[in-house]
């Protein structure tokens, strides 16, 4: 499968994957075989994700954090919280932290993105 076929492909097939049918047709394992072996097609696939839940993906240092801190979860509205969410932002520093469970909401700054690598901007945290 090439990255026009699995963008055309797109619409139909992350429904299938949605509804979690479980005999995989063969178009759809042809999907997922190229999603895992083309960054550029699993980021685009990443992006879309992001703009169905009402955000811009270019407004974020990466689509990679862009896809965890814009994700929610109905169980718990507060992403410390949430045992699924890896990645928190606080808007007040401009800064991207990995959560602490222990209760609270204490979290570790990150400087890069964890997944591609990305310098993140300056926290605006004053030290």
């Amino acid at each position: 499968m090439n990255c026009s076929e699995y963008r055309l492909k797109f619409p139909a097939l992350s429904e299938l994957l949605l509804i979690g049918d479980d005999e995989e047709a063969p178009e759809l394992s042809a999907w997922r075989d190229h999603d895992r072996q083309c960054i550029e097609c699993s980021d685009w696939r990443l992006a879309q994700g992001i703009i169905r839940r009402g955000y811009d993906p270019d407004a974020f240092p990466c689509v990679h954090l862009a896809d965890q801190v814009t994700q929610t979860c109905d169980q718990h509205p507060d992403p410390h919280d949430c045992p699924d969410v890896l990645i928190i932002y606080d808007p007040r520093f401009d800064e991207y932290s990995i959560p602490i469970r222990d209760g609270g909401s204490s979290s570790v700054p990150i400087a890069y993105c964890p997944w591609c690598g990305v310098r993140l901007p300056e926290s605006k945290r004053d030290c």
